[in-house]
Order: structure tokens, then sequence, then C-alpha cells
């Protein structure tokens, strides 16, 4: 023990006293019983909320089960008592599950001094943490004042979290990680977690209510549903996607610094859990419950064999009582007997040696999402062309409640598939007045703008994209041409076309068609888009069926278009879903990203004013959801009522937690835009266009086409937002016309509060067979019709508009912010108008009650009336959105002189601090439309400063010499070698594509023959359509034997003894070596952060690479050479941070022995070894090309 260090060795004392304080919690809390609802008979259980109040916080699993017992006239309260209860029970055996882990590695740490024994605990402790809903109704209280005081009660019992003291007590770590669930002036709720013992105390000590999260709490009321459309649909993927709790990966993480070196070890660590979770489902199957409780005590077996020890059915709190199902559904209902039927004869059906569902685990593959935390467990399509239809329904859905089990996961949903859902539209958009375009006039045509769209693809070849001098380049590389006419990039994430009368080339035409029948020479089109001159950057989606894929990682569809400046993205696609992972993952998105707007569509499902049907993500906060209109002029049809009328298929609002959607409506109903024609090269007009109208039947080689939907109205109103960028960035503000020195960028919220605050109200439904009336703040239209010439002032035909902005202002939870305005006489605007707006942080998946977590409150005062005007129509405060507009009349509600005080309030917010834009219209003097900047008085914060807008792209490269030197003392390279030399021969090596099996890397050896070799590149075999990071090491020598990590300390970079090369030495800290589990060699080195010799190793590169799918090549980009000098070998490992590839399996070949050689070189047959350097198997067969050249 005098070995210790003294820190270590108090830690080992706070364990030994921290073990007995539990061991004697236990004991009282098994002496006194259990029970779940309310207080029980011997005070030992913490009180809950019912299951009502759970369904109004989110949408769950549970009011399916409480609707189904009601129909039988079962005891839901008993019911939801007992589920409770059995929860309480599984937090409790986690607990006492990591205890006996305690005493095992405390032991081993007493007897031999042992102190890695001692650090696994840190691991282990996750084992304790169980998901539980606290909640707090402290009066007088916000929402972030009650997050701070529960982070503040964790602090202050870091023995009963099971964790370090000193990461508790470290407020520059925001630990832990709380999830705010819901958030009112009356409760705030939030997921977390914690030990039994700490939820208890935190319910007794405090007065909290501490309810575990069940599994059923855990399942979206949909997902069931789903696995029975989507088999009974004939889909190729059933996808589970498990949402984590912050709290499953905390062990572990104080270690680390930079943001790069938490990327990475979230990826191993996300990795390491979906397996252990899938391992922890098969424990579920009687015989594996069988095998863990004879095999005794192992420490790898911790978290399946807490799975082990009780049924599944048990765990779901599922009725044993009767194996007839007819019998259990007249009792319990028919969603509890459907449960009972799928365990039965799903992962429970199994009594011999053979896993039960064992075609399930032989089919089933997973993808992380290290930014959102969660786990997409997918059956079918990739890898091995696996078919969900072989598998049984009841082991699928079964197989979703042992997930749903697991305690480190939070939330459960199924995946299902999305769809999707000019110049006429020009003016009605701009002032409502036929043929009148002030926007245009100003000069503002979407100039210097560019357009991400996500969709089916794009005709790059169709005159209103046609470029004829520059070829779009079509690939996942990211690259983008800001010189192209009009398509700046390509990111061919599914393919790389569009389909004839495409989806995607119509919505692209709609925001930025230009025609250019040469293309070359611009000229007016009859399907010009609402912002022609802006660009376009197209993520391609679709395929030629029109189906729509999603990336895993949801909101990376933004990600390629924002490399190319695309701040406004249009996505006229959706599904039918409450507020779920997509809107989680694009609110998330938003309220990191402020400069950021998503327009999405509302859908097509709005017929017979079929209210709450907007689908997700349209129903995020954060986005600019858009309904459809009918059209006006020649795009209208004889019947129609035109653009003060909502079309009849236009999804209605307001969302599940009664927001307001949609947020503004724009034609839709018939747009004539860009026609697809895949085959046709410049594809446009025909040459009269005099008749042009609705029943007009373009032929093959026109490329025009009429469509409707609300993805028809989307790009209308993201083309709008783009004219509204423009204008900001150009320095159209206050002057009302473009001045360099008052450039600004505005934000996401700046663009979505302008369109709303101009918008105008909306007249009624056409229904076909008759009209319902609408009015502003209703489900049908929003906030109104997009009307930009109500916006902001125009100098060039004197609009009227005057205007005050703020934008990007940061108000701090409970303070309020005030600027004043005077209502101004000879004004020709009927109408005051003030729009608040802000990106509010991510609800949880499924929320229903309210997934509003800031609150902030906009209210008008008239100094001189004393009248207070509300936002939304509402006669006070609204507690639900995160938009809210005032609109008052001039002349009716405001007089010449009023004085107005314009206030916003940080009524309740869930976190420190909310930042928000602002804009007010109306008659007010000394606005913007005057030439006046805008004056913040009181305590509101000034308008940001103005900010200097880089140019489009550098002059000279800053790393490429210029063409000639001017120093005349730098030699000029000659044109020809004076001698003669040999010209490098480039070759490649197809090694292997025989699919067998698949890892996370694998390490094989080169051999060159006669000649020096450059290796300049690999293709690899990937499964699915996903970005994967890749990284690639290499070491002088042969793999075999040395794909351990070596552990020795390293001798300090700079010395004589020590080269670069002989470290495993990166530029930046995030590929620094950790290895919180056990390496390959059994040493514990869960607590040691290393950095040093990795046996030789060093990286090659760490780089990216998009899956090509089964049998098809995908490129490894920006590939660093590795020299292999003559009669050498040289080692490489190819590993995926995330990800599996796919890989040969040859058990019976050595590794070393030669697999595939030509003249030039020899491959070797290698070792799967997983990221990074772990577990490392023998007999793997690397698939894919390597590319190189003989020197």
């Amino acid at each position: 023990s005098t070995t210790m260090a003294s820190t270590t060795l108090q830690r080992f004392i706070t364990q030994l006293l921290l073990l007995q304080t539990y061991t004697n919690a236990n004991r009282i809390r098994i002496r006194g019983g259990q029970s779940s609802s309310g207080e029980s008979a011997s005070g030992n259980t913490p009180r809950s909320i019912s299951y009502n109040e759970y369904g109004n916080i989110v949408d769950s699993e549970v009011m399916n089960e409480v609707a189904s017992r009601l129909s039988v006239n079962s005891d839901v309260d008993d019911w939801w008592n007992r589920n409770i209860e059995n929860a309480w029970r599984e937090a409790r055996e986690a607990e006492e599950e990591w205890n006996r882990q305690r005493v095992r590695h405390l032991a081993t740490a007493a007897h031999g001094n042992n102190l890695a024994d001692l650090e696994t605990l840190s691991s282990s402790a996750a084992m304790a943490t169980f998901p539980y809903m606290i909640c707090s109704s402290q009066r007088g209280r916000t929402g972030n004042d009650r997050r701070k005081h529960l982070k503040y009660m964790i602090q202050q019992n870091p023995g009963l979290m099971g964790m370090s003291p000193d990461l508790h007590s470290n407020d520059n770590v925001d630990y832990p990680n709380i999830e705010v669930m819901s958030n009112s002036v009356e409760q705030s709720c939030f997921a977390v977690g914690v030990t039994a013992g700490l939820a208890e105390h935190i319910s007794r000590e405090y007065d909290w209510m501490a309810m575990p999260i069940s599994a059923m709490m855990k399942i979206r009321d949909s997902a069931i549903d789903n696995v029975d459309d989507l088999l009974g649909a004939g889909e190729t993927a059933v996808k589970f996607t498990a949402g984590l709790g912050p709290w499953a990966i905390l062990d572990g993480s104080s270690e680390l610094h930079s943001p790069d070196e938490i990327v990475d070890w979230k990826i191993a660590k996300l990795n390491q859990i979906a397996d252990e979770i899938e391992e922890s489902v098969k424990a579920t199957c009687p015989h594996r419950r069988r095998e863990l409780s004879e095999n005794g005590d192992n420490e790898n077996d911790g978290m399946s064999r807490y799975f082990a020890r009780r049924s599944l059915s048990e765990r779901l709190g599922l009725s044993t009582d009767d194996d007839d199902v007819e019998v259990v559904e007249k009792v319990h209902g028919k969603r509890h007997a459907m449960w009972s039927k799928a365990l039965s004869r799903g992962l429970e059906s199994s009594s011999s040696s053979i896993d039960c569902c064992s075609d399930l685990f032989d089919g089933l593959w997973f993808e992380i999402d290290e930014d959102q935390m969660t786990i997409t467990y997918i059956l079918g399509d990739q890898p091995f062309s696996y078919n969900p239809s072989s598998t049984s329904e009841e082991c699928i859905i079964s197989f979703l409640g042992a997930l749903s089990a697991n305690p480190k996961i939070i939330s459960l949903t199924t995946f299902t598939s999305i769809q999707a859902q000019n110049v006429e539209a020009q003016w009605v958009v701009q002032s409502a007045l036929q043929g009148e375009r002030p926007w245009f006039d100003a000069g503002l045509t979407g100039e210097g703008q560019v357009v991400s769209v996500s969709d089916t693809g794009l005709d790059v070849d169709n005159c209103y994209f046609w470029d004829s001098k520059i070829e779009v380049k079509k690939d996942t590389s990211g690259d983008f041409d800001l010189d192209h006419r009009k398509v700046v990039q390509y990111y061919s994430y599914n393919d790389k076309s569009d389909y004839y009368d495409g989806h995607g080339t119509h919505v692209a035409g709609s925001i930025a068609g230009r025609k250019a029948e040469d293309g070359e020479t611009e000229s007016n089109g009859v399907a010009d888009g609402i912002a022609p001159h802006a660009k376009i950057a197209m993520f391609d989606m679709g395929d030629s069926s029109a189906s729509l894929s999603l990336p895993n990682n949801l909101a990376s569809v933004f990600f390629p278009g924002v490399e190319a400046g695309a701040m406004i993205h249009s996505g006229s696609w959706g599904r039918a879903a409450n507020y779920d992972i997509i809107s989680v993952a694009f609110d998330r998105y938003m309220h990191d990203n402020d400069d950021f707007l998503a327009v999405i569509a509302a859908g097509n499902t709005g017929y017979k004013d079929r209210a709450s049907s907007i689908l997700e993500p349209g129903n995020a906060k954060n986005v600019l959801t858009v309904g459809a209109t009918h059209s006006a002029g020649r795009d209208l049809y004889w019947y129609d009522k035109g653009p003060d009328h909502i079309a009849y298929f236009s999804s209605r609002g307001p969302t599940n937690d009664n927001r307001i959607k949609p947020d503004v409506v724009a034609p839709g109903r018939t747009i004539l835009s860009a026609g697809a024609r895949p085959n046709v090269e410049g594809e446009c007009d025909p040459k009269d266009t005099e008749d042009i109208g609705v029943e007009s039947d373009f032929d093959a080689k026109t490329g025009l086409l009429y469509a409707q939907g609300t993805s028809m109205a989307t790009p209308i109103a993201a083309g709008s937002a783009a004219l509204v960028r423009q204008y900001f960035m150009d320095g159209y503000y206050p002057s009302g016309m473009a001045n360099p020195d008052d450039a600004m960028i505005p934000s996401g919220p700046l663009l979505k509060a302008v369109l709303i605050n101009g918008a105008s109200a909306i007249l009624s439904v056409d229904n076909v067979d008759g009209e319902t009336p609408s009015s502003m703040y209703d489900g049908a239209q929003g906030f109104g019709r997009v009307h930009l010439n109500n916006t902001l002032y125009l100098a060039q035909n004197n609009n009227g508009v005057s205007a005050k902005v703020v934008d990007r202002t940061k108000i701090e939870d409970g303070d309020t912010h005030e600027i004043q305005v005077e209502i101004a006489g000879g004004c020709t605007m009927m109408d005051f108008s003030a729009t608040l707006v802000w990106h509010d942080p991510a609800g949880v998946s499924g929320c229903s009650g309210s997934c509003l977590l800031n609150d902030l409150d906009l209210l008008v005062e008239n100094e001189s009336t004393g009248k207070k005007s509300f936002p939304n129509g509402l006669n006070g405060v609204d507690r639900f959105n995160n938009v809210e507009r005032i609109r008052l009349t001039h002349g009716k509600d405001l007089s010449e002189g009023d004085i107005l005080t314009i206030s916003v309030d940080a009524s309740n917010l869930s976190t420190d601090e909310q930042m928000y834009a602002l804009v007010v219209t109306g008659c007010l003097a000394g606005a913007a439309g005057s030439g006046n900047k805008t004056e913040n008085t009181s305590s509101a914060p000034s308008i940001p400063p103005v900010v200097a807008l880089p140019p489009e792209s550098p002059s000279t490269s800053p790393e490429s010499p210029s063409a000639s030197p001017t120093d005349p003392s730098v030699p000029v390279p000659t044109t020809a070698p004076s001698t003669s030399y040999f010209e490098p021969q480039s070759g490649e090596i197809e090694v292997s594509f025989d699919a067998e099996s698949s890892s996370f890397g694998v390490m094989f050896d080169v051999i060159a023959k006669d000649h020096d070799l450059n290796v300049t590149g690999l293709e690899l075999h990937l499964s699915g359509h996903t970005n994967h990071t890749v990284v690639v090491f290499n070491m002088t020598g042969s793999h075999v034997g040395n794909s351990l990590p070596n552990k020795q300390k390293p001798k300090k970079a700079g010395t004589a003894e020590v080269s670069d090369d002989e470290l495993y030495d990166d530029d930046d800290a995030d590929d620094e070596y950790y290895d919180r589990r056990r390496d390959l060699a059994g040493n514990d080195k869960t607590n040691k952060k290393k950095k040093g010799r990795i046996s030789g190793w060093k990286r090659a590169i760490k780089t990216w690479s998009v899956a090509e799918g089964i049998e098809e090549k995908s490129v490894l980009h920006d590939f660093n050479p590795v020299i292999v000098p003559a009669g050498t070998t040289m080692a490489f490992y190819v590993t995926l941070t995330s990800k599996r590839m796919l890989l040969t399996k040859e058990e019976d070949i050595e590794p070393g022995a030669v697999y595939t050689e030509n003249d030039d070189l020899a491959v070797t047959v290698g070792t799967s070894v997983m990221y990074k350097f772990k577990n490392p198997r023998s007999g793997f067969v690397f698939n894919g090309v390597l590319q190189y050249q003989v020197q």
C-alpha cells in the first residue's frame, strides 16, 4: 500500500466507506419491502405521477396499454402502480449487481494492491444507473433554477451516484448530463441516470417526484404499429432507433479535454455499448439465462447476468398467469395479449441450446450517431441482403421489448420511410399584385445566396440549371464549385440523377431556376424560380422509384450544403409521426447553429380539415413549416379560388403539443417549374409559351412540369428566405438600398421572423366540396401567406414599410428586454406587427404536453392608453410556441403619437440564457424606412455589430506558389529532364470482395517485390450508403505479432532517443490513444490516458469514405501515399471508427500467408482488429482494392 499515490489511496478508502453505506442502505430497503405509486406503508418508495400526467409529457406505449385495458374494464390504476413498482425493482437490481462487483474489485485491490481492479469500478458504475424522470413543482422557480438545483443535489451526493467525487464537484463540467423532458411554470421534469439510492434520497430529502422510466414508458406510441406497417408493405429493412441517456457513457469522460478527444471517445464507447446491448438481449433467451446462472460470477457477464435474473416478460411487467392468449386478452386487453404472444413466440420461445430468434441476430447490424447519442439497430438491406420477412413478427416485436428493458436506453422508436410530399408565384409572394415584383426591381434576386435541397435528385442539364462550360461533379466528396451557373454542389448520397418529371428537379427550379437555352446566356423563362440568381446545392437522397433514404445521422443532410455556403435548406418530404427523432435532430442542429434555417413541407394529409396532420420534421420547433395555398394567373384551374385560399390537401395544425403549425403558407396548388428529362440535354420552354396553363401536356423534349403539394410551396418559401438573406447581407437594412457598410449576416431566427412578421391573412380553406373559414393563428394558415412587400423597407419603390430589427440578442433567465417606438402619422401601412422568434433547445423524442423548453414572452403595452396586447391571438402569455406575433391595426388599435413598449421577458428558461430575433414593422417614427437605424432603449441590448463578409473565394491560394517566382535567385525548372528516367507505372490489385464477415478494422501486409512501391489509394467494401470515418495506420514489417499496443511510457518527443516516426503522434489531440477497457494483453487500463508507441504503428491518415453498398467499391478520400521499398513488408491497419467494414473469413490460413499477388506485390491474410487496437481475431482478409505506383 505504500506504493499507492495518496489521491488513489484516499479514493480507495472512500470506496470502502461508500460500500458500507450502500450495504446498510440496501439492508434497510430490503427489510422495508417495495411499492411504487405514492408512499408505501414502510415509506420506502417515492411518489410517482399518474399515467395521464406521463402521457401529457411523452407519447409512449403506456397510453396504448391504458386504452386497451380500459376497453375490457381492467383496473388501469392497479396496472400503472405495478408497472412503477416493477421499474423500481429493476433499478434496485441494477444497483445490487454493481455492489456485487464493488465487493469483488475492492477485495482484490485490498489484498493484491491491484489498483486496476479499483479503477474498473468507474466503468462498471454505469451499470448501477437507471433512467429516472425527476420532477419539481417548486414555486417561484424557473426550469433553469430547478435544473441547477438537481445538479447541485447530485453533486452533493457523489457516493450515492457511485462515481468519482472529483467529477461531481467540478462546476466546469455540466455533470450530470440532465435532459429536460418538459418545462412549465408549474412543473419541470428531467430525465437523468442515477442509482436507486440517489433517486430515493432526492425524493425524500428535497421533496421531488422521482420515478424510474420503465420499458413501456420508453417505447414511442407508434413503434409497434410501424412494425406492422413496414412488414405489411414488404419493406426490406426494419430500423429501431434507440436514444441513449447522456449518462450512459459518463464514466471516464472527465479525463478528456479537447472536443476531438471527446468525439473519438464517444464513438468508441457507443460501439461498445451497442455490442453490450445486443448481448443483453440475447441473455433474455431461456437457455442463455440458464448458462449465465450456472457460470457464477464471471465479471465480463455483469450486464448480461443482470438481464438473466428475470424473464423478459417480468421485466416488461407482463402477466405470466395464463399462456392462453385469448384469456389474457379478455382479462388485460388486446395490447397486453399482443406483447405476451410476441414474447412467448419470440425471444422467450426457445428452451433448447439454440438461440431463440437466431435468424434475427444473424441479420442484425447497427449504426451509431454520436451527435444525437443514438444507436440504430437494423434488420435488412445490409449486410448480406438479409430480408426481415424471414424473421417472425413476434421475434421483431420481442426484440423491441428487450431493447426497451435496457437501462442505458431512454427512448425507442421504429424508423419509417419518408415520402416526397413559379413565375406566377414570384409576384404572389412579393406583392400579391398581378405581375408586380418589387424585390426584383430593387435588385434582390438571390445573388450570392446558395440554397441546399434534399430531394430525389436534379436533372442538371435542364435549361433552368444547365451550365455548358462547367460540368457538375456528382459524388460524395462534398466538393463545390461556386463558379457553376446554378448547381454548385451535387452530393450523391443515394444516386446521381433524377427520374422523369422528378420531384427534386421541380423543387430546385422553384427556388432558383433560371433559363439559359445554350447553358450560358440567361433570359426570362416561364418557370424561373423565386430567387433566380441564387444557386443550388443538391443532396440527392432519392432513387429512380422516388423513394427517399435519410442518413442515420439525420442532420447530416445539411452538412455538405453548409460547406458550400448554404445556410438555407429546403426539404419537401416527411413522414407520419409526432415530434420524434428527425425533429429532435433538426431542432438540435438549428439551436447549435443559429445562422441556419431549414424550410420544411407541412405535408399533404389535411383533406377534410384533418387536424394535427403535420408531418415530421415539419412539426419541429425551429424549422419554418410551409403549407400550401392556391396559386394565381394561369396556374389556376377554372374552379380554383386564388392565393387567399388554402389548398384542400395542405396538412393542418396544431402539432401534438399544441404549437401553431404551419408557420406560413405559400402557393402550392398548381406550380409550374422545371421538368426533369434525364435522357435529353438542354430541355427547355416550348417556342410558344402564350398558351401554357395547368392543363398543358408537355412532351418529352419540353423541360417543364406542373405539380402540386406542400412540396411545391416549400421551395417558394425557401427562395423567399434567400431574398431576405440577401437583403441583410448586401446592406439593404436600414436604408432600403444596397450599402456594403451596413452588411450583416442574419441569423436563422431572423429570417424566420421576417417572413412570419410580414405574412398576410388567408380567407378560407378550399375543401373542394365546400369552404372552411380560416383566420390567422389557426391550424390551416398559421401566421399567414408569405408577403415580402410587407416585411422590410425598399427605397426603390418606397413600399412604405418602417422596420426595426434586433438579431442575435441574448437574454438571461428571469431578465426582461424592452424597446420603445412611437407611432408616426402620414403612414400608409395598415398594420403594426411585432414577431419574436428563437431557436429552442431540442425536446425529447415523443414529447406531447409541451415540447417548449425555453419560454420567452412577447408583450406590447400602449403607454398612452395602458392597453396590453398578447401574442398569437391570445388574451395572456403563450406557453407553447417559440414564435410569437402581435398584430395591431393603425387607426383602430393605435393612434398617431402613441408610445408602445415592446418587451421580451425570459419568464421560464431551462438554460442560463436564450438568443432571439425580433422584427417590428408599422408606422414607426425614426425606424428603417426613414434612413435611421434601430435605437435600443431601456435594458435591451444593442443590435450586434456588422459582420464583415468573407469573399466567395480567395484571390490566390495561400498554400500555392505564384505561377512564376519574382525573385531572380529562385531557379525555374526546365520543362524536360536532363537525363532519361523510369516513368512510374500505375497499378491496382483487387484483394477480395467475398464478404463473409464484418469488423471495425483489419490488419494486413503488403510485400513489395522488385521495385519500390508507392501505395496511393484504397477502395473499401462497405455496406449501406452512409459516411464512414476511416483511420489508416502503417508500420514497417509484418503486422503478425504486432497487433497489440505497446503501453510503455513514451520518451519525450524531441530527444535524441525518439523520432517522430516511432511515435503514434498526431497533429491534434483527437488521436491520442485511449483504452478504457481491458487491453489486448488482458491488462486493465481503465483509467490510463496514453500517448506513445503503439508497437511501431503510425497513422497514415484519418479521412472518410461513403459506402456504396455490397460488391461496390467505396473510395477512401484524400489518401496519403505510403512508400514500400523493394523487398520489404509494410503492415496496414484500416479501421472504421463507428461502423463495420466487410471482410472475407479464412480461418484455415495463418495471418501473414500470401492471399493474392501480381508481378509487383503480394497481399497477405490478415487479422480483424477493432478500433482502436482491440480484440484481434486471426484469419480475415481485407476486402477492397489497393492502388499503387511502381517507382
